[in-house]
């Protein structure tokens, strides 16, 4: 079995090129920008319908058209933003969510900038990676495959499945280096069909194939990653904490036209990456109410 925790660029290359030469060959024609979070308007993501969870010591603001949240006062916090009740699902979910297909293809676009974070030294399957983050962004797709990624002050990665070797559920897979602490990043991760590319500021970061999070032994009413096309950005363990600075977040949904040959698939894939348009803002319902998450279950520790 491949070795996903290996930090070799022949890796990450060869990820990237496989991505791209998909989404090349694809075409795809932007179809819908729905802007889920906007900070300019003056308010937290909890006030734009998105779920809020948090933990007693969590500190959250909005400065200088940011959400700051902060979870370091007290590592065992775990708090974020859902765009449904993980456990209820759509009882409780945002009104401009939209499917998530991978068929057609996505991007989940989101600026962030990890202030501080701190860390367990946990390596779960010995590989010598340290496997719990304070910062994460959960991404997954309607037909339930998708991706964790967590963020080091120095580096980003993604969280492996229980089918990448022994102890390897939740441990660190492919990644990259990268400073996500000097100032604001905008991140772009573009899903189509069984791969991902995530992009900082425009430039390609590592990408992959992507996961399947339901490993036996999970509680089902427990387990955000069996909820159809669901987003998450907070801190969701008890092993890492951080103070980031969130600003908008929105997803970009294509079309397949009909096939117009390669070079034009370049250019089309191009233009969507570099897409920085008028966005339309969804209609949002009365935001979620936020509430305690102490009495729910933790899926990581």
């Amino acid at each position: 079995m491949t070795n996903f925790t290996e930090k070799t660029s022949t890796f990450h290359r060869g990820w990237q090129a496989l991505t791209a030469l998909l989404f090349l060959a694809s075409a795809n024609t932007l179809h819908a920008s729905i802007l889920l979070y906007d900070p300019t308007l003056g308010d937290v993501p909890g006030s734009q319908s998105w779920l809020t969870i948090t933990d007693g010591s969590t500190q959250e603001t909005y400065s200088n058209g940011l959400t700051s949240l902060d979870t370091t006062v007290n590592r065992a916090d775990q708090s974020g933003y859902f765009s449904e009740d993980p456990w209820l699902g759509a009882i409780f979910a945002h009104g401009g969510m939209p499917t998530l297909d991978r068929s057609t293809g996505f991007t989940i676009q989101f600026e962030l900038q990890v202030v501080d974070e701190g860390h367990n030294l946990r390596d779960d399957n010995g590989d010598g990676l340290f496997d719990r983050a304070g910062f994460s962004v959960i991404a997954i797709s309607d037909d339930l495959l998708g991706l964790e990624i967590g963020f080091f002050q120095d580096r980003v990665w993604v969280y492996a499945t229980d089918a990448e070797g022994p102890n390897s559920l939740f441990t660190q897979a492919e990644g990259n280096d990268f400073n996500t602490t000097a100032g604001l990043v905008e991140y772009q991760l573009a899903v189509f069909h069984n791969t991902y590319t995530l992009l900082a500021d425009g430039q390609p970061l590592f990408g992959g194939a992507l996961r399947n999070y339901n490993p036996t032994g999970l509680n089902p009413l427990a387990d955000p990653y069996n909820n159809p096309s669901f987003l998450f950005f907070g801190d969701d363990t008890t092993s890492a904490d951080a103070h980031v600075r969130i600003g908008k977040i929105s997803v970009e949904l294509f079309a397949v036209p009909e096939p117009n040959g390669l070079w034009l698939a370049g250019v089309g894939f191009l233009a969507l990456l570099s897409h920085r348009g008028a966005h339309n803002r969804a209609a949002l319902p009365t935001a979620c109410q936020s509430r305690s998450s102490a009495s729910r279950q933790s899926l990581q520790t």
